[in-house]
């Protein structure tokens, strides 16, 4: 069916319904119903899901990313996972009101502290959007140069060289990170893998200073 015939089949419906027409009514009160429910399920789905995440009442692809951070956090250590599937929930509730005392399962927190680095910077990025808005800059992504070829390289050999002589430190892997992304082409797919390489770097320095597992500078 074209856009064309849907619309002219629209039309006729609508005109069916003005008519008084009792088949025309009934599918029309039908669609209805079934459009509300929808809504109200997806209202209500909205609702849970902020309540689970702390996130007002609206969600967007902002919230859903900081759920499913909160919902990686969950995880217990590599190979174990915590069962919140209802049915699972429901079991350990009933073995709470038993008295059973289940094990506990042991955290990861290195993903509980990487989830939260997550959330920080999703909420930064909010802060960005309100206050920048969410387009891109009038220039576009930039260029790249000759110049971004030699200090992408020189940058490259300075790492490897503090790296063999054990005093390469996180400014250097991120100079050299970034170095990169300024040496592929604007836009383009290579760029976006190095951009998150450095993204990543990025997160592991924060890491670095929440668990202050480095010399401060």
């Amino acid at each position: 069916m074209t856009p064309q015939e849907a619309a002219d089949m629209l039309t006729e419906h609508i005109k069916a319904v003005q008519a008084g027409d009792p088949e025309a009514i009934r599918v029309d009160k039908e669609a209805t119903a079934i459009l509300r429910a929808r809504d109200e399920e997806r209202a209500r789905r909205e609702r849970q899901i902020a309540r689970l995440t702390g996130i007002a009442v609206e969600l967007d692809d902002a919230a859903l990313g900081l759920l499913s951070t909160f919902a990686e956090s969950l995880h217990a250590s590599p190979g174990t996972t915590r069962d919140l599937t209802s049915k699972g929930l429901a079991a350990a509730q009933h073995d709470r009101d038993r008295g059973v005392v289940r094990e506990p399962v042991p955290r990861d927190h290195a993903s509980e502290m990487r989830g939260a680095i997550m959330a920080e910077i999703a909420a930064e990025r909010d802060r960005q959007i309100a206050k920048w808005g969410d387009g891109v800059p009038s220039g576009g992504f930039g260029w790249t140069s000759l110049t971004d070829r030699n200090r992408m390289l020189e940058a490259k050999r300075a790492c490897e060289d503090r790296a063999k002589r054990g005093c390469c430190t996180l400014r250097d892997v991120l100079e050299e990170e970034v170095c990169e992304v300024f040496a592929e082409r604007p836009g383009s797919q290579l760029q976006r893998a190095e951009l998150l390489q450095v993204a990543a770097v990025c997160v592991k320095w924060v890491e670095a200073i929440d668990a202050r597992t480095v010399p401060r500078g």
